[in-house]
């Protein structure tokens, strides 16, 4: 097996194990003190290929934390020569080798996306679907929005801190949010779409938060 990638569950395997009823994932998202401790949290893998015509993905994990005002988000993508066209924010990410992250408030129809790639470029907006009330963030709150990038010769890792404000979200006020992280490459030479909660879904979509995981905020 390339080292660069690995099999996930596929579709039909899903339709076995669950039916009907998809088990959503659950995490708990705690206070860090520091920007570098992020590295130390566990890890969750983002490992479910929904579909079967796209089996394989880079393997790919995230970690999350609280720091100070802002959810932190740290993916590792094990992978040589990422896809990096993009190089402006708002510009088309999800076409490169892009890590997503999406949540919504309880008992609100509108949800975020955040989308990077390896330049650390982002596509970030609110919205009611994927192309449905698209609102996306303005200049200022792009900027708000820290980005650290990493490059190894057979790896590269993006850290964002995200600030609560931009999704209107307090720990104190909003402790549990409902979302999903992906890993994506719609124009990369192995096309690829993975996400840490499972999606039911004919064709890829991530735009569907009928299947977004619980993340609750300590």
């Amino acid at each position: 097996m390339d080292f660069q990638y690995h099999f996930c569950f596929n579709e039909c395997l899903m339709s076995k194990l669950y039916s009907m009823n998809v088990i959503k994932k659950r995490l708990i998202v705690k206070p860090i003190e520091s920007l570098e401790q992020i590295e130390t949290l566990q890890s969750h893998p983002i490992a479910f290929a929904n579909w079967v015509e796209y089996p394989t993905g880079p393997a790919t994990k995230f970690q999350i934390g609280l720091l100070d005002k802002a959810i932190v988000v740290r993916y590792t993508v094990r992978e040589k020569n990422p896809r990096a066209v993009n190089t402006k924010d708002l510009e088309p990410v999800w076409e490169d080798s892009c890590v997503e992250f999406f949540c919504q408030r309880p008992n609100d129809r509108h949800y975020y996306n955040f989308e990077f790639n390896s330049n650390g470029v982002c596509v970030a907006s609110s919205r009611l679907g994927q192309n449905e009330g698209v609102e996306f963030l303005s200049p200022e709150q792009l900027a708000s929005i820290e980005r650290v990038v990493k490059k190894a010769d057979n790896s590269w890792s993006l850290t964002a801190v995200i600030p609560l404000s931009i999704m209107g979200v307090s720990v104190a006020e909003t402790p549990i949010l409902m979302g999903n992280f992906y890993k994506c490459g719609d124009k990369t030479d192995k096309p690829h779409f993975l996400s840490w909660s499972p999606i039911v879904s004919p064709t890829p979509r991530f735009h569907c938060p009928e299947y977004f995981g619980k993340i609750k905020l300590v």
